[in-house]
Parts: C-alpha cells; structure tokens; sequence
C-alpha cells in the first residue's frame, strides 16, 4: 500500500519542480533513461520516503554529468 502513496508523491514532487536538466552530447532517450534509471534508485533506497527518493535521484543524475 505505501507504494502506491509514494509513487504519486513523486510524481507531484517531479511535476512541481518543473527544471531543466541537460547533459552536453546526450540524446533525448538517453537522457530518458538515465533519469529512469535514476528514479528506480531512488525509489528502492527509500521506497517509503518520496524526500529522500527524490535527493537519490537527484544525486545520481549530478554523477552522471546531468546540470539543472
């Protein structure tokens, strides 16, 4: 049950925070994957806690050469 309340919960929070993330030289479904692959990191290191989830997320995207 906590899944289904924390999945909408990032979704708010991502819709929200509306940026612009960019990498130089990376194509749109690259980049689509690694902020897919970014947010199941997030989402198993704290399946309960959309906050932290997100702070994962973020961190590994800024590992990855992403800029906001």
């Amino acid at each position: 049950m906590y899944k289904l309340i924390v999945l909408p919960a990032l979704m708010v929070l991502a819709a929200c925070g509306t940026t612009h993330i960019e990498r130089p030289n990376t194509t749109q479904s690259q980049m689509q994957r690694d902020i897919d692959e970014c947010n199941y990191e997030g989402l198993k290191a704290s399946p309960y806690n959309a906050l932290i989830a997100r702070q994962v997320t973020v961190r590994c995207l800024k590992l990855r050469g992403y800029t906001w």
